[in-house]
C-alpha cells in the first residue's frame, strides 16, 4: 500500500511474461484449462495471469497438476484449444491513495503492470514528459476512482489492455498528445463512467492497435463529461 505521499513515479511491474511451454484449450464457460506438455506447476502458481494466444486475460486461481488449472471464473470467451500462452505474475490487492506523482521525465508518472483487484484512488498524477498519468497494463478487476491526471504527454488513463476494472470519477485533463482515457486492443468488460476529459486530443477513446489483441469489446461507457477535446 502506497498512501499519503509525494512520490516522483511509481512503476509496478512483472516484466514481459514468459511464454509457456507446451499448448492450453481454454473451454468457453468452463473454468478449467487443460495442457498438453505442459509445466504449469513449476511455471505457474495461483495469483499468475494467463494471456491466450488469442489475447483474452484470465486469473489463475489454483493449480491442479502440471496439465490442468482452474481460472478464477468460466472462460467467457470463444473456445482457444492447442494454443499458446503467456504467463504473468499477478501483483494482487496493491493499493496506491492519496498519492501526488509528478514529473517522469521518460516514462509512465504511475506504471501499473498486472493488478489484480487493486485500488487507485485519490490520487495526482502531473507532467509526465513520455508516458501516461496512470499506465495500466494487463490489470484485472482494478478500481481506479476519483483520481486527477492531467498536463502529461500522453493519455491520463492508458489501459493497456484491461479487463473487468471500474474506472469512475476520475479528472483527466490537458494531455499533451493523448486522450483523457484510452482503452487498447484487447481491452473487455470495463465501466468508464462519470469521469471528466476535458482539453486532450481525445475524451475518451477505444483504439485498436494491436492485431495480435483484437478490438475493445463489451466496454460500458456512460455518464461521462467530454469537452474541449481537439
Amino acid at each position: 500500500t502506497f498512501k499519503t505521499s509525494y512520490v516522483f513515479n511509481l512503476i509496478v511491474t512483472s516484466g514481459t511474461g514468459t511464454t509457456l511451454t507446451g499448448t492450453l484449450t481454454f473451454t468457453n464457460g468452463d473454468s478449467t484449462v487443460t495442457g498438453s506438455g505442459t509445466l504449469f506447476t513449476s511455471e505457474l502458481g495461483e495469483g499468475y495471469v494467463l494471456r491466450s494466444a488469442g489475447s483474452k486475460i484470465v486469473y489463475v486461481r489454483s493449480i491442479t497438476n502440471d496439465t490442468s488449472l482452474e481460472l478464477n471464473r468460466a472462460f467467457e470467451y470463444a473456445t482457444e484449444t492447442g494454443v499458446s500462452a503467456t504467463g504473468y505474475v499477478g501483483n494482487n490487492r496493491v493499493r496506491v491513495i492519496n498519492c501526488d506523482f509528478q514529473g517522469s521525465l521518460t516514462t509512465d508518472n504511475v506504471g501499473l503492470g498486472v493488478l489484480i483487484n487493486g485500488l487507485i484512488q485519490g490520487n495526482t498524477s502531473t507532467g509526465s514528459g513520455g508516458g501516461y498519468g496512470f499506465g495500466p497494463d494487463h490489470c484485472l478487476y482494478t478500481k481506479f476512482i476519483g483520481n486527477s491526471s492531467y498536463a502529461n504527454d500522453n493519455d491520463g488513463i492508458g489501459m493497456e489492455p484491461c479487463s473487468y476494472c471500474i474506472v469512475i470519477g476520475n479528472h483527466c485533463n490537458d494531455s499533451v498528445s493523448g486522450n483523457g482515457i484510452r482503452m487498447l486492443s484487447g481491452s473487455y468488460r470495463n465501466l468508464i463512467a462519470k469521469n471528466i476529459c476535458r482539453g486532450n486530443v481525445n475524451g475518451i477513446n477505444a483504439a485498436y492497435n494491436s492485431a495480435s489483441f483484437g478490438v475493445p469489446s463489451e466496454n460500458t461507457i456512460v455518464g461521462n463529461s467530454c469537452e474541449g477535446n481537439t
